[in-house]
């Protein structure tokens, strides 16, 4: 696997080692405004190239800031963006500082550790590529970074093009075109009289000074524009007719000194392929293979379970654990690989609310009203549905009738016929000779005359035993009448 850790170099790494024609973008000094565009735009030219960014475009910062750095308003989704484009994020320093002049000893690794932090998690390959401030470095920078943990880092990296600010037409620096301190090569003026050069004059010059070197490192600025030029659009002008010249393209860690000095494989990876056994072909335990490298996998959180297992292509694939409906209760708990089993409320149980653990007995549903059908709904319990077209029967208990029987002693004198199934009669009052006899009917209201309502005999025989006595009532009084 050879070694996995990339030390700092005491001198810098220029890309001489390329094959010729061969050329490797680089942009500094960003994240811009325009960064996610120029990213697009590479992607789909089919070119990786390497963002060295600060810090202090990415994080504020208490070091001293005399370039006014500031963190760019999307600054998250722009470093994921380029990411996600195959290029490369790199370490320009925190604020732009020149490490051998400006900077404090006691501040160096500071300068490299806070943009370290910034873009850890946007270098997914664990390549950590370093350039110096206007490619400042020496012995005791060196010194200084080597005795830290910013000693991980491979740098650092010059450039072969790009830095003519003083050498107008035959080449130029894109941050000079556009802050008016471009000037020309034949007696140092500034061009066109004010510095400032329009797009297509600057990139004329980039041109001419890559046709003269002929392959290596282009140095690049990609958040600096003025109103009739800018990088991003210097780019796009320069592409088109660097491919019609037979130029090609490479990632700056492609570049051949470069890539000696870093780890065959990332630590991630189990095997490693490519030329130069740089790609992750398979991945350790824990990770999956996502072109190149090898990501982790991902561990499900709260309410979820694993409805897919991580694999070596593919990531952990998490589902929201299921709530069970009203009607239904949990039989088994959602689990790390298994979702929740919801089963249906046994006949005579309810769960009127969903997530129940266990559904409820309903009891007894009778509600003593003939008129209604009742049942236990499994999801709202007891129900009483009126049963269409039904009408409740009248509840009519027994009374007596105008001659009514005691169950005691003999009538009073005066009575007007009525029986005694007690003593004697205590009077002279002669009887009528008709018996009044009481069946469980249920006595006339006033001014009905006497007469019976069949309507309110009970349907439990009290109308067959009224009829019998009405039927009876001649016979009694014919006998009366004959014994008389």
């Amino acid at each position: 696997m050879g070694k996995t850790e990339q030390p700092l170099s005491a001198s810098n790494f220029v890309g001489t080692s390329v094959a010729a024609k061969t050329l490797a973008l680089t942009f500094d000094d960003g994240p811009g405004d325009r960064t996610a565009e120029l990213s697009m735009y590479l992607k789909a030219q089919g070119i990786r190239a390497a963002f060295f960014v600060n810090g202090g475009r990415i994080a504020a910062t208490a070091l001293p800031n005399p370039n006014g750095l500031t963190p760019l308003a999307n600054v998250n989704a722009v470093l994921a963006q380029l990411v996600a484009d195959g290029h490369l994020v790199a370490n320009h320093t925190t604020t732009h500082r020149d490490l051998v002049s400006t900077v404090a000893n006691g501040q160096r690794v500071q300068e490299l550790m806070e943009t370290d932090a910034s873009i850890a998690a946007y270098v997914p390959s664990g390549w950590f590529l370093f350039r110096a401030p206007f490619g400042s470095y020496n012995g005791a920078v060196y010194n200084t970074l080597h005795a830290s943990g910013m000693d991980k880092y491979i740098g650092p990296i010059y450039w072969d093009m790009g830095d003519g600010d003083s050498a107008y037409p035959n080449s130029a620096a894109d941050w000079a075109c556009w802050s008016g301190q471009q000037r020309n090569a034949a007696g140092g003026g500034l061009v066109n009289g004010t510095g400032y050069a329009t797009t297509a004059q600057c990139g004329d010059a980039y041109l001419n000074n890559i046709n003269a070197v002929g392959k290596g490192i282009v140095l690049m600025h990609d958040p600096y524009s003025w109103a009739n030029g800018s990088t991003v659009d210097m780019v796009k002008y320069l592409v088109p007719k660097l491919k019609a010249a037979g130029y090609s393209f490479v990632r700056v860690d492609d570049v051949p000194a470069i890539r000696a000095a870093l780890p065959p494989c990332d630590a991630t990876c189990a095997t490693c392929s490519g030329v130069a056994a740089d790609q992750c072909a398979s991945c350790k335990p824990g990770r999956y293979l996502a072109g190149t490298s090898c990501m982790a996998c991902s561990t499900c959180g709260a309410n979820e379970y694993e409805s897919a297992a991580c694999t070596i292509t593919a990531n952990t694939s998490c589902t929201a654990c299921t709530t069970c409906a009203a009607g239904t209760y949990e039989a088994t708990a959602c689990a790390a690989q298994a979702n929740t089993v919801c089963t249906p409320c046994a006949a005579g149980t309810f769960a009127s609310a969903p997530g129940a653990k266990a559904c409820v007995a309903c009891g007894s549903c009778d509600d003593g009203d003939a008129c209604t059908t009742d049942a236990c709904d499994p999801v709202k319990g007891c129900t009483h549905t009126p049963i269409p077209g039904c009408t409740p029967p009248v509840d009519g208990g027994a009374s007596s009738s105008s001659g009514s029987t005691s169950s005691g002693g003999g009538s009073s004198g005066g009575s007007s016929g009525g029986g005694s199934s007690g003593g004697g009669s205590s009077g002279g009052g002669s009887s009528s000779g008709e018996s009044s006899t009481s069946s469980g009917g249920s006595s006339p209201p006033p001014g009905d005359d006497g007469g019976c309502s069949v309507a309110s005999t009970r349907a439990d025989g009290g109308l067959a035993a009224l009829l019998l006595g009405l039927a009876l009532a001649p016979l009694v009084r014919r006998r009366r009448s004959r014994v008389a």
